[in-house]
């Protein structure tokens, strides 16, 4: 298991940032599971990576992340397999971007193939999804990471048909009880989103800044 004592750790400029994504807290307007609420037709969701010592030999380590506009994932959803690609078989490095109706898999894009390679790395990225009520649209922006660089839209773009009026059934618990660091858990110390925003016809509806964390290392003393 790896050690992250707070002496060994320089990252202020690590720490500064966890600070400042940290945010100042919830700024929600509305619950959009009201009726009575806004329609919503796009949402975007701020996450952040926090790699302690990645190991190349046996590309670790690798994370999933994923975003529904429902409360499950019976129907569509859209996942994100980090520092491997999954389909149609198991390749290591840089990720993929796939859309799924149930158990079937309707569409799929390969970014890079890189593999993680820096230690004390921070990555951050946007996962967007949005419908015209017709169709359903995902991808990534703003991504940055000092080992795929600057990353998203448009080459992370999947769109696909589907009679999803709004948003408004969509939970960001959805995405963090389904996203996961697949392997190599003692290699991450932070995987979390940081901010959700809501979209209605004419713009910004609210922004959420609950910090929801899928997994943070916790060193255990033998």
């Amino acid at each position: 298991m790896l050690s992250v004592p707070a002496r060994t750790l320089r990252w202020s400029l690590v720490l500064a940032t966890l600070a400042m994504l940290a945010g100042p807290g919830t700024l929600r307007a509305q619950d959009p599971t009201d009726p009575a609420s806004p329609k919503v037709i796009r949402v975007e969701e701020d996450w952040l990576l926090w790699v302690v010592q990645p190991n190349g030999a046996i590309y670790s380590p690798q994370f999933h992340t994923v975003m529904s506009p429902l409360q499950d994932l019976d129907s569509y959803y859209f996942q994100i397999t980090w520092n491997y690609r999954e389909l149609p078989e198991f390749m290591p490095g840089g990720f993929q971007v796939q859309s799924w109706n149930g158990e079937d898999n309707l569409n799929l894009q390969n970014i890079n193939n890189t593999e993680l390679s820096r230690a004390a790395e921070l990555i951050t990225w946007t996962q967007v999804m949005e419908t015209n009520g017709t169709q359903i649209a995902f991808s990534i922006i703003n991504g940055l990471s000092s080992t795929w660089g600057a990353f998203g839209h448009p080459d992370t773009l999947l769109v696909h048909n589907g009679a999803i009026p709004d948003l408004n059934r969509y939970s960001p618990d959805v995405s963090v009880d389904n996203s996961w660091i697949t392997f190599g858990q003692n290699r991450v110390y932070l995987l979390k989103v940081y901010a959700v925003r809501y979209y209605g016809e004419h713009g910004l509806l609210w922004e959420d800044t609950t910090n929801r964390v899928v997994y943070q290392y916790e060193q255990v003393d033998d």
